[in-house]
């Protein structure tokens, strides 16, 4: 017994201190997070202190009082999560997530329930030490056992379910099959350049479901681990002529590599081969109403035989998947909203068009106007040995406003980068809204050989 309280007390002290400081890191370089799932090594012990309390059949009254008291201070202080299911530091809060998924309760509701939970079990610890008969205490134990096992359960179906709610949700915003790079390689050796990976859920996925995505790669410096990169090509360097080079492999792509997909926004020259679908199924209309509503959509990303060096034709940088811009990432908040398109080449290395898209047509909420600058000149080689803008032969402002489109379009010769900043940004959250992104414009770019018509 002395061995056990021995054992219990040493890993209550050590699995809390790791705890705390897990927690208390995190909430300076991270989130405050409730960090629930580092104590799981504690269940164990708990339930053979249990054990013990009914087969021994006494308590100490001061140690039930202060544990009872501690959990009680546990329940009344310790956020639910109830809008993330699962939550994956406290899977222990799954059961009270399911309270709220499927019987609507509220934190204060689940705190009452979680309350009568510790006063049930406070009674059924104590009911044995009252009650004649020891046949009767342990029927008490068995009813007790019982409780724990159906709550951990139900905890653990909760958990599983929110999991597999989540991975379909994930998997509904993927192609079908989803080892579709895969196929169409033949598991050869595959690169991913993307440009503002803001969520890399989608990254993610492509390089479970494909061994042959080996290279992940950005334009801006944000592509997600732990995707294999060769030293110092994480960003690759990018040249007047569109070549992508890097410190250890200065003619763009590594030796052996054939393809690569592309993020929308970028135009790799090479051979498309397939850009995959993704298909979502619609289970209910707007009014709830069971249906069986298949709609098909084209992925974002497109795959290519890379013609050989690897080099952009033309690229956009700055512009989120749903076409606004905002301001660069570590930028101050008042910074202007930025974006880029860089049109390295053109078809004979001829002069051609380029249509600029400027719009608030999607925000239709209180109106805060944006001044537009658009800044059209030479594409250079900056010292960062990322695209600049060189000699500037075009300058357009205008002032946007909610619901508002206009198209600007510029003659150029390649090489040829066009610059876009809106100012003031303002955020959707400061009007009511959930999106809390500091927003310009929703821009988009296109390249004609020929003046665009109107």
């Amino acid at each position: 017994m002395k061995a056990f309280v021995a054992l219990t007390a040493s890993s209550v002290i050590a699995f809390g201190l790791y705890t705390a400081t897990k927690a208390a890191s995190l909430s300076t370089v991270f989130s405050t997070v409730v960090a629930e799932r580092n104590l799981v090594y504690l269940a164990p012990l708990a339930f053979v202190a249990t054990a013990i309390a009914f087969e021994r059949g006494r308590l100490r009254w001061w140690a039930l009082a202060a544990t009872g008291g501690f959990v009680l201070y546990v329940i009344l202080t310790t956020p639910y999560q109830l809008n993330l299911r699962p939550y994956s530091d406290a899977l222990g809060l799954s059961i009270v997530q399911m309270a709220n998924f499927d019987l609507a309760f509220n934190d204060r509701d689940v705190t009452r329930l979680l309350v009568v939970v510790l006063i049930l079990s406070l009674a059924l610890l104590i009911a044995p030490r009252l009650v004649p008969g020891r046949r009767l205490a342990l029927s008490i134990g068995a009813v007790a056992g019982a409780l724990v096992l159906s709550w951990n359960l139900a905890g653990e179906i909760s958990a599983s379910n929110g999991t597999n709610g989540f991975s379909q949700t994930l998997l509904s915003h993927f192609p079908s099959p989803p080892d579709w790079l895969d196929k169409a390689t033949g598991q050869r050796s595959t690169i991913y350049l993307g440009q503002r990976i803001t969520d890399p859920d989608g990254v993610w996925l492509m390089e479970f479901w494909n061994r042959s995505l080996h290279y992940v790669w950005s334009l801006d410096g944000t592509a997600p681990g732990p995707g294999t990169t060769p030293p110092g090509f994480l960003t690759p360097d990018q040249g007047p002529d569109g070549r992508l080079t890097g410190e250890s492999i200065p003619n763009g792509a590594p030796p052996g590599v054939n393809y690569i997909v592309a993020d929308q926004g970028i135009d790799v020259a090479g051979t498309p081969i397939e850009q995959p679908e993704i298909r979502n199924v619609i289970k209910q209309d707007q009014y709830g109403f069971p249906i069986h509503k298949v709609v098909l959509r084209q992925a974002p990303w497109r795959l290519l035989r890379i013609g050989q060096p690897l080099r952009l034709r033309s690229a956009a940088v700055g512009v989120e998947a749903d076409g606004w811009i905002t301001p660069p990432p570590g930028a101050p908040r008042n910074a202007p909203a930025f974006s880029a398109y860089n049109q390295f080449s053109t078809p004979g290395e001829r002069a051609g068009f380029v249509r600029v898209t400027v719009s608030r047509a999607a925000w239709g909420g209180r109106d805060k106007p944006g001044r537009v600058t658009i800044t059209a000149g030479r594409l250079v080689r900056g010292k960062d040995l990322q695209p600049a803008m060189g000699r500037v032969f075009s300058v357009r402002h205008w002032v946007v406003h909610a619901r508002q489109t206009r198209v600007f379009t510029f003659r150029i010769t390649p090489p040829a980068r066009i610059e876009i900043r809106v100012s003031p940004t303002f955020s959707p959250h400061d009007f009511g809204g959930s999106d809390r992104r500091l927003l310009g414009a929703q821009v988009s770019f296109g390249f004609s050989p020929t003046r665009p018509a109107g």
